[in-house]
């Protein structure tokens, strides 16, 4: 723990502000921010995007904001400003918006680059091609191998990075999905009922995963449970999508506390057919 006299400053540039309720993504990128913050450090949050009605709230939780820009010298006034000691950059496109200029202002800053998946891997098994041929390897590699620690979600990708590309283990660490508590008075599995699929719809392998539900794991499993309904949540998947969708199986929209919604159902499923990680 760090004392209140040396706190230790942290800024986290985002690419977007995150959606904890929207995205795994960005359910893991809160997650690691107030275990931080709970760790007494001080965090603070930077983005060129703006929020939307589904953001995460910040201030709920005591964490300054601010708007950056691209190519302009106001970015690196606000560095001399905050004077961070670590920086942690939400994906490969902030790492190289903005590193460059952390290592001009600041150059003993730790910058951390946080991958939320290796999508060069994700692309290459949606086409099943090979990664290495993927535009994004070079640059994602380049990325890891500039950044001072890199985080990982999973095993897989790690063992790919220092068992196929010899990338030293002392510059990645491996940082899951945190688990979480169920809600308080929550249903027990014999009370719940029917099943939910959980994805943003802008994710591709989440409509994909949708579009396969629909045509070949939901008309079995509706034989074998007739009285379950599967239900679908997430926001901006395109309406076509659900135009044919078959019986007891319908399109929910966004909740506002996922994990509420999901202490009523009795199975999550997860057809995901390609992605990064396991």
């Amino acid at each position: 723990m760090q004392s209140e006299s040396k706190q230790i400053e942290i800024l986290c540039i985002g690419h977007r502000y995150p959606e904890p309720e929207t995205t795994a993504a960005g359910r893991h990128l809160i997650d690691y921010l107030l275990y931080l913050k709970a760790a007494n450090f001080k965090v603070h949050f930077a983005s060129i995007s703006k929020k939307t009605p589904y953001s995460f709230d910040f201030g709920v939780h005591q964490i300054q904001t601010t708007s950056i820009q691209l190519n302009c010298s106001s970015f690196q006034d606000f560095l001399k400003d905050l004077q961070p000691q670590i920086v942690i950059f939400d994906r490969i496109n902030s790492y190289e918006q903005f590193a460059w200029q952390c290592k001009e202002v600041l150059p003993d800053t730790l910058l951390i680059l946080n991958t939320e998946d290796l999508h060069f891997l994700r692309h290459a098994r949606q086409k099943k091609t090979n990664y290495k041929s993927e535009p994004l390897f070079n640059r994602e590699v380049k990325a890891v191998l500039s950044a001072d620690l890199s985080l990982i979600i999973s095993k897989t990708e790690i063992d790919l990075l220092t068992k196929e590309l010899n990338i030293s283990d002392e510059q990645l660490s491996y940082l899951p999905f945190l688990k979480h508590s169920s809600p308080q008075n929550a249903l027990s599995f014999e009370e719940r009922k029917h099943l939910i699929f959980v994805g943003q719809g802008q994710h591709k392998p989440n409509t994909n995963a949708v579009e396969y539900l629909q045509k070949e794991i939901w008309p079995i499993l509706a034989k074998k449970l007739p009285e379950a309904e599967l239900h679908v949540y997430g926001r901006d998947y395109p309406k076509s999508l659900f135009t044919n969708t078959p019986e007891k199986m319908s399109y929910k929209g966004w909740a506002k506390d996922i994990k509420e919604t999901m202490s009523s159902y009795k199975l999550n499923l997860a057809p995901l057919n390609y992605g990064a990680g396991l």
